[in-house]
């Protein structure tokens, strides 16, 4: 019992970091935001990557950039099931010096899952915070 209390303790040290590199994460999806430019794009095929159960799906989109010129991306990620399905339209972003290095608008990579990272080293943090002064408190106590 007490391990797993001092193992939430240290949830006050690492909350900040998680906190930290989340803020950061979202203000470099800010900056994507607003600096890429925006353009619709058509998944074309899924490339299967991995092995037995460990198998997901990087999607290939075709889009055009402004000038009319089409660019195909493939995913590095993916996933299992596949997010995004061959004929589906998806949001692109890309440099517009570089549009061959767009990428798929993954609305819960830029928004959702720095957000929720945020919020739960809050929480965490916060747990940290009061198990940490009820163990000093204890340790008082029994010092005493």
């Amino acid at each position: 019992m007490n391990i797993i209390l001092k193992c939430i303790a240290t949830w006050k040290i690492l909350a900040p970091t998680v906190i930290a590199i989340s803020v950061v994460w979202l203000a470099i999806s800010s900056v994507m935001s607003l600096t890429y430019t925006q353009t619709a794009g058509s998944v074309v095929e899924l490339v299967q990557k991995g092995s037995g159960d460990d198998i997901y799906f990087c999607p290939v989109t075709v889009f055009r950039d402004a000038a009319g010129i089409e660019h195909t991306i493939r995913s590095s990620g993916g996933s299992n099931p596949p997010r995004f399905p061959v004929g589906s339209t998806v949001s692109v972003l890309y440099r517009a010096q570089n549009p061959d290095a767009g990428m798929i608008e993954d609305r819960f990579m830029l928004w959702i899952c720095p957000s929720l990272l945020i919020v739960l080293g809050i929480f965490y943090g916060t747990i940290g915070i009061v198990v940490d002064r009820w163990l000093q408190k204890k340790g008082a106590r029994n010092a005493a």
